[in-house]
């Protein structure tokens, strides 16, 4: 390259940085706000308002006393704007003093890195000396905004349940848009802790499966958006479940992530959604082992109880076993992501065992032990049928937070001890917090 290249490349550089200004620093005059004479009312209860750029604008903190719950965080400097269905309109703002004429300068418009969400959504905001201005059209989406120019008035009337609302608009899109495209389109519901999860399937539109939080206060968050960019248009969740306190949802899927400028298929992936914190989201690729492992044991116990219990707990990066109850004289339990196993060993039962003794039997007792097939039995199958699934429910169960794993028991044998090995449906991933409970009666 030649040096009056270079000089011209150079030169080109200098120039457009001096063309870009400097930003505005925060708490710098930029504008200004002015009376109007257009007033301002929510649910009829009126409300302080200002005229921003010919628009009508109110202050957001005010709100707190027109159904509205606002909410500042100082360490993310971000003011949030959301409607509380519980709380009533009941803001009366009176007028004090001499009204000043429309038009004339109510204050100053100040620079803010402040950031405004209105049910979820970021709007233009404007710092008012202190408080916090925004358009009175961003509230359309929590009620019905009209403007009525023989009385220069804007009202606002709330929704009653801005969550059924948004439900039946949602809803009514749908089934709109299957119409104007020809195609079918199908719903599910899942009422939870925290509002109504939507399950929507669009026959012949690309992405045609979609999961949508809407909350009891409106505010709607599609949960497509939390997954990888490029797993939207593969999402086709499938054992959609609510937990116990059916605050998260899980559900399995199909995922496609970027990795290193390539698009990597993770094949079925497990998924689970905070539903009060939609931002929180666990993804277990079940082609991958999910590592987590525990194990509990205990030797002389009393023969006082006919049942099993034993609680596997993660806290932080740890999974540790608990044996609360035992039956057996030396009995020790392992569980991993795939399946549990309780192993009882007869040498030391002090006493007659049926666990223990199932492997040593000729299989002629009519104890539900028996029931499970054995790895010795010629025609053994490890895969239980739907009938003796139930019947060894009633007998063996295992639990994620009170919610039953599904699976098959089936029976092996060593040297001394008879195991009792429960495999997963499906692999079980364990976050901070998550119990497993084994029960055997």
């Amino acid at each position: 390259m030649s040096k009056k290249r270079v000089l011209a490349l150079t030169l080109s550089a200098v120039l457009a940085a001096a063309l870009v200004l400097p930003a505005q620093a925060v708490g710098e005059v930029v504008g200004h706000i002015y009376h109007t004479d257009i007033a301002a009312q929510i649910d009829g209860h009126p409300i302080r308002s200002y005229n921003i750029g010919g628009t009508t604008v109110v202050v957001a903190e005010d709100l707190r006393q027109y159904g509205f719950d606002v909410i500042w965080s100082a360490g993310e400097r971000t003011l949030t704007v959301e409607r509380a269905p519980s709380k009533a309109a009941d803001g009366d703002y009176q007028a004090s003093g001499q009204r000043r004429p429309a038009g004339t300068v109510a204050g100053n418009i100040l620079a803010t890195d402040i950031q405004t969400y209105v049910q979820g959504e970021l709007v233009e905001s404007f710092n008012i000396g202190g408080e916090t201005a925004i358009r009175m059209s961003n509230l359309a989406v929590c009620g019905d905004l009209t403007w009525s120019p023989e009385e220069d008035l804007a009202a606002l009337t709330l929704w009653v349940d801005p969550m059924q609302k948004v439900l039946e608009e949602k809803i009514a899109a749908l089934e709109h848009c299957a119409l104007v495209n020809g195609t079918d389109c199908s719903y599910e519901v899942y009422p939870n802790a925290y509002g109504t999860l939507l399950y929507s399937v669009m026959s012949g539109i690309q992405n045609d499966h979609s999961l949508e939080q809407v909350h009891f206060s409106g505010r709607s968050v599609l949960l497509d958006d939390l997954l990888p960019e490029c797993s939207v248009n593969y999402l086709k969740p499938r054992d959609i479940q609510l937990n116990e306190n059916q605050n998260q949802v899980s559900f399995y899927t199909e995922i496609w992530a970027a990795e290193n400028d390539e698009i990597v298929g993770w094949g079925d992936t497990y998924c689970v959604i905070d539903l009060r914190d939609p931002a929180v989201v666990r993804l277990d690729r079940l082609d991958q082992p999910l590592e987590w492992w525990g194990g509990s044991a205990i030797s002389d116990h009393e023969h006082q109880d006919d049942e099993i219990e034993v609680l596997f707990t993660r806290t932080g990066a740890e999974v540790t076993g608990e044996i609360k109850q035992m039956f057996c004289g030396w009995t020790k339990c392992s569980a991993g992501s795939t399946g549990v196993s309780i192993s009882f060993y007869g040498n030391n039962c002090g006493g007659p065992c049926e666990y223990c003794n199932a492997g040593k039997s000729s299989g002629t007792d009519t104890s539900w032990v028996f029931y499970a097939p054995s790895v010795a039995e010629p025609d053994f199958v490890q895969t239980n049928s739907p009938e003796l699934r139930e019947k060894l429910a009633q007998h063996f169960q295992v639990t994620l937070n009170s919610q039953r794993v599904t699976g098959d028991l089936w029976r092996s044998h060593g040297n001394g001890h008879v195991d009792y090995n429960f495999t997963f449906d499906q692999p079980i991933a364990l976050s901070d917090g998550d119990v497993v409970r084994v029960w055997m009666k």
